[in-house]
């Protein structure tokens, strides 16, 4: 089966809108203002690698981290991602 079968495609629409968005704001130019500080945006990524993790089996899932974070990547958008410790593990896989 090829790996963009995998991805859910509604995830890959919104990790690439928000990318495209990221980008857009980090390109866009910055009017000056002596007293303004810079703008900075934060997007937290909740139930990494996916919820609920029944819906998918452990390659999926793999795969479905994969493209997120190559899309991040991409973009060179920074990211932080806090996994639930309970999604660790998938059928007795880690």
């Amino acid at each position: 089966m090829r790996r963009d079968r995998l991805v859910d495609p509604t995830l890959r629409r919104a990790t690439v809108a928000l990318a495209a968005a990221l980008a857009a704001c980090a390109a866009a130019p910055a009017a000056p203002s002596a007293s303004a500080p810079p703008l900075r945006m934060a997007i937290t990524l909740d139930d990494l690698p996916v919820a609920p993790p029944e819906r998918h089996d452990l390659a999926e899932q793999t795969a479905i981290t994969e493209g997120l974070l190559a899309a991040l990547a991409e973009h060179r958008v920074p990211a932080v991602g806090f996994v639930n410790e309970g999604r660790l593990e998938v059928g007795g896989a880690v």
